[in-house]
């Protein structure tokens, strides 16, 4: 049992998110394990720039998440933190809107990862994929939940969050 408090300040948006959530894990065999995940989360949104930009009036600030997710992975790396060889597979799906139907969507994620030690050194590769579906008739998904590029574990060169649409004030 995890409860939480987050405060995210992020470039165009701030959240403040209230809730818990409830895992289950279990090794399934040596390298791979399984989690159920159930979280309860309420939101509270600085809605004025991401309101501008999906061209919406008015989106509820304050609103309640209810999802459960399931976790799959496969890691035969030899070290968790500083891994030089091995590789590392998971795959992520997140469904929204299971009590509370507010917002409900899809989420799935695959990250694939691969060390290598060379001449000292180590190779590292990865390749992450995934998909977000809106079951909401407005389409909207939360913008906490959504996909974004540019910083240190994605595009190199970019701040976190500054890749994808801006509104009218840069943000």
């Amino acid at each position: 049992l995890n409860p939480f408090f987050r405060r995210q300040l992020e470039p165009g948006y701030h959240l403040n998110r209230l809730g818990s959530n409830v895992s289950f894990q279990r090794p399934i065999s040596d390298p791979t394990k399984a989690g159920f995940t159930y979280t309860f989360e309420n939101v509270l949104l600085d809605t004025a720039s991401v309101g501008k930009l999906a061209g919406i009036d008015s989106l509820d600030n304050l609103y309640n998440k209810s999802s459960l997710f399931f976790g799959l992975s496969f890691d035969t790396t030899d070290d968790l933190f500083a891994p030089h060889e091995g590789m590392n597979a998971s795959f992520n799906i997140k469904y929204n809107g299971l009590f509370s139907k507010q917002y409900p969507y899809l989420k799935w994620i695959v990250d694939l990862r691969r060390f290598h030690s060379l001449m000292g050194t180590v190779a590292a590769m990865r390749l992450s994929f995934g998909n977000i579906n809106s079951f909401d008739p407005s389409g909207i998904i939360p913008v906490e939940d959504l996909f974004f590029a540019g910083g240190a574990n994605s595009v190199r060169g970019w701040n976190r969050h500054e890749l994808g649409p801006q509104d009218s004030e840069g943000k």
